[in-house]
């Protein structure tokens, strides 16, 4: 039986939330809330993911109501704000696409504060294992990163092109309005055995959970 890896920002841990990013060893955890992931920028309520909802990514405004989304080297990201939480599946396509815009969107309309929200980027493809294309470029100009930020990015060597993508998120946060300090990466990649990744395994992949769950006073 493979063990039960975790992982906890430091961040969400010094503010008491409840909340973990699982690798390897998460298969039979049982998540009632859920969705049919595809890449995209949908975040949905709750009660309506049933596991057949499409969208990437789940909210709620209740207490004691665990939320979940599964990765294998995208993004899992996770928000905290004045009673409101999501649990976001972030791959590149949803990520240059506008689901950080989108959540934020949500998080104001049900009465979250931009400036005290919490975010925590979990473990994810790093840098040095994400290797890109020239369409993946062209791509992600639809961040509107600013040249800096793409510099940081981009990192050119002689094998090819490869991509930040944690930071790439982290930089479109603050560019959104979220300040440098309410946002912790975890920077763990998902190539470390203890954890499941698509570009590793292929087909055979399984799933890294990460959940989250407000308590009566988060926010």
């Amino acid at each position: 039986m493979t063990p039960l890896i975790s992982f906890r920002s430091q961040l969400f841990v010094a503010n008491n939330i409840d909340h973990c990013f699982y690798g390897k060893g998460a298969d039979d955890l049982v998540f009632p809330y859920q969705v049919k992931q595809v890449h995209g920028t949908s975040i949905v309520e709750a009660s309506s993911a049933d596991g057949r909802q499409q969208a990437d990514g789940i909210y709620t405004t209740k207490p004691q109501v665990k939320i979940a989304v599964k990765t294998a080297d995208c993004l899992p990201i996770l928000c905290v704000a004045d009673g409101f939480g999501a649990a976001i599946h972030a791959g590149w396509r949803g990520l240059f696409a506008g689901i950080l815009n989108n959540a934020i969107e949500l998080l104001l309309a049900n009465g979250g504060n931009l400036m005290t929200a919490l975010w925590a980027i979990g473990p994810a493809i790093s840098v040095d294992n994400y290797q890109v294309g020239d369409d993946f470029l062209v791509a992600s100009r639809d961040l509107a990163l600013t040249d800096r930020q793409t510099d940081s990015c981009h990192q050119r060597r002689t094998v090819g092109s490869f991509w930040d993508l944690p930071l790439s998120a982290k930089f479109a946060l603050i560019n959104l309005g979220v300040p440098v300090s309410q946002i912790d990466t975890l920077n763990i990649c998902t190539s470390d055995n203890r954890l499941h990744s698509y570009r590793r395994d292929k087909q055979a992949v399984g799933a890294n959970w990460s959940y989250l769950e407000l308590g009566a006073n988060d926010g």
